[in-house]
C-alpha cells in the first residue's frame, strides 16, 4: 500500500500542459488566489466523499503545503497505528484479533436488537476497498481545470478592456 493512493498531490504538474500554460499566463497574485481555491475545492471534495461513520476520518482530512503551488491533501487519522484513510481506500484482509487498550473488556451494542455484549477480543473482520480517493479525484480534475480555465478567461477578459 502506497502513501500515494490516499494522498493526492496538488500541483501544476498534474494538470495537462494547456492548463499549465494557462495558468503561468495569469499575474502571480491571481495565481496564488487560484491555487488556494483548487486546494480548497479539493480538501472539500474529499471531506464530502470520505466514508461516513469510520471514526472521524473526514475530520481528519488535512493539507500540507511543500511549497509555492505544490500541496498534498489526504486523512490523516490513524488507527492502532494504522492509516485508516489507507485501510478504507485499497481495503484490508482482515484476521487482527483486536484487544482493548485501556480496559479489560470490549463494549459493543448491537445495531438491530440494541443488546450490549462484552469482548476481551474480536477477530476483525476483511474490508472491501472503497476506493473513495481515487473516484474524488477522477470526478474532480476537470472541475479544476474548469476553474483554472475560467480565471484565466477572466482574467484576459479584464486585460483585454
Amino acid at each position: 500500500m502506497h502513501l500515494s493512493e490516499i494522498i493526492y498531490n496538488v500541483s501544476l504538474e498534474n494538470l495537462d500542459a494547456l492548463i499549465e500554460k494557462i495558468f503561468t499566463e495569469i499575474p502571480e497574485k491571481v495565481q496564488r488566489e487560484l491555487f488556494d481555491e483548487v486546494v480548497w475545492n479539493v480538501e472539500t471534495s474529499l471531506k464530502v466523499a470520505a466514508p461516513k461513520k469510520s471514526g472521524g476520518l473526514s475530520d481528519s482530512i488535512r493539507t500540507d503545503r511543500i511549497g509555492k503551488f505544490d500541496a498534498f491533501t489526504g486523512p490523516t487519522k490513524k488507527v492502532d497505528g494504522y492509516d485508516l484513510g489507507s485501510i478504507l481506500e485499497v481495503g484490508s484482509k482482515g484476521g487482527q484479533i483486536l484487544t482493548p487498550r485501556t480496559k479489560s473488556y470490549m463494549k459493543f451494542r448491537w445495531r438491530k436488537t440494541g443488546a450490549t455484549h462484552y469482548f476481551k477480543s474480536v477477530t476483525r473482520g476483511a474490508i472491501a476497498p472503497r476506493r473513495w480517493v481515487r473516484n474524488t479525484v477522477r470526478r474532480i480534475v476537470p472541475e479544476i481545470k474548469r476553474i483554472v480555465y475560467n480565471r484565466w478567461r477572466d482574467e484576459y477578459a479584464r486585460n483585454a478592456t
